[in-house]
């Protein structure tokens, strides 16, 4: 449909319904416009395998969230992704943790040293899914050991 005859029929309806059926048309548009979702994180600059982001990640009860760092594992899936989180208590004594180089991240979280959980504790599992629109910013990427001891830890 062109120009002109979307002009042509959207003069014809106002013809004869009047301004109100047009007023209640773009406000339907509207009103979808803002129900939309987010559009889903394979745009530049969403959270990709193997990236560390700071996220607002929920508590294994469902009972509220923190924001901490976190690795991701996979994703897009329904909007949300996979990852493992982290902590800034020292976990060395426990093999279901290893230490993360942090030192390259700015701020507050580069300057203490992180622990990433591997294994699952207590039956649950090392991950937990994060909605795309908690994460905040990239802290940066895992190396090489990193990467072998999740997924040595993920397939045993």
């Amino acid at each position: 449909m062109d120009f002109e005859s979307l002009r042509s029929t959207l003069s014809s309806l106002i013809d004869d319904k009047g301004p109100w059926l047009l007023i209640i048309v773009v406000g339907l548009v509207f009103l979808a416009f803002l129900g939309r979702k987010r559009p889903q994180p394979d745009i530049q600059g969403a959270p990709r395998l193997g990236e560390y982001w700071m996220a607002e990640v929920p508590f294994r009860d469902g009972e509220g969230a923190k924001d901490r760092p976190c690795l991701v594992l996979s994703g897009p899936h329904n909007g949300a992704y996979r990852v493992l989180y982290m902590t800034s208590q020292d976990r060395s004594e426990h093999d279901a943790f290893i230490k993360v180089d942090t030192r390259d991240w700015q701020g507050a979280v580069g300057a203490k040293n992180s622990w990433l959980q591997i294994k699952g504790i207590g039956g649950d599992e090392p991950y937990i899914d994060v909605d795309f629109g908690k994460f905040r910013r990239r802290l940066g990427a895992w190396n090489k050991q990193e990467a072998r001891a999740v997924n040595a830890a993920l397939r045993s």
